[in-house]
């Protein structure tokens, strides 16, 4: 299992479209076989700082499976305009026995 963060800094003109970018964009993730679950939060800080968190089923789940399917064109579609606000993507292997 893989967990995927993603850290956008948005300008407070671009959160409200960054959230429907991403309501539109989620089902086309959470349907991927490969994907286990998604969430998008807010930071309560700086409410211009988004996390996302996905959890895959492997590195290559995500890097292979869903960014080599069909709807990744689609998914790239919706949320790709937010690249330039993206601070940081990496992928993380949960600590087993913690």
């Amino acid at each position: 299992m893989i967990v995927e963060y993603i850290r956008y800094r948005l300008h407070p003109d671009r959160i409200d479209e960054f959230a429907d970018a991403w309501a539109a964009a989620a089902p086309l993730v959470r349907r991927n076989p490969h994907n286990r679950s998604l969430e998008v939060a807010r930071c309560l800080d700086d409410p211009g700082v988004h996390t996302v968190r996905i959890i895959w089923d492997s590195r290559e789940g995500h890097t292979e499976g869903f960014r080599g399917h069909a709807d990744f064109e689609e998914f790239t579609a919706h949320v790709g305009r937010f690249h330039d606000a993206m601070e940081e993507l990496r992928h993380y292997e949960v600590l087993g026995g913690i």
